[in-house]
């Protein structure tokens, strides 16, 4: 499975220590190294400099309008021509449902955890 990630608002990194609530999402970096552990892809798809290091960045297009363009460009890079091995985790609905209308399911943060929980992913 491929995990592409937004960054704020979504994830909560070592880089976001000092900033604001407005940027901090609920997903701890360390979830992201254990979906890597179980094997699975975990790639940044934002332009975001709070991204957490170590991961694959894919941030070709900055607006989020063409989100989709970077989470193709990871599917391109790990030869995944399946959207449905793609999960795509946003915590802006309108992101989610552009990327669920380009054919590829989209979770908010906590959605996600409860997702990963669920199906037992880590």
């Amino acid at each position: 499975m491929l995990f592409c990630f937004d960054v704020d608002g979504t994830l909560l990194t070592d880089e976001m220590e000092n900033e604001g609530q407005y940027v901090k999402g609920t997903i701890p970096t360390k979830t992201l190294s254990l979906l890597e552990l179980a094997g699975h892809k975990v790639v940044i798809v934002s332009p975001s400099p709070f991204r957490p290091d170590g991961f694959k960045v894919f941030a070709r297009n900055e607006s989020n309008d063409y989100r989709w363009e970077n989470i193709q460009d990871a599917m391109d890079y790990y030869g995944i021509t399946d959207k449905s091995d793609v999960i795509y985790v946003d915590d802006l609905q309108l992101n989610r449902i552009m990327i669920i209308q380009w054919g590829v399911d989209s979770y908010s943060p906590n959605g996600f955890l409860m997702f990963i929980e669920m199906k037992r992913y880590i």
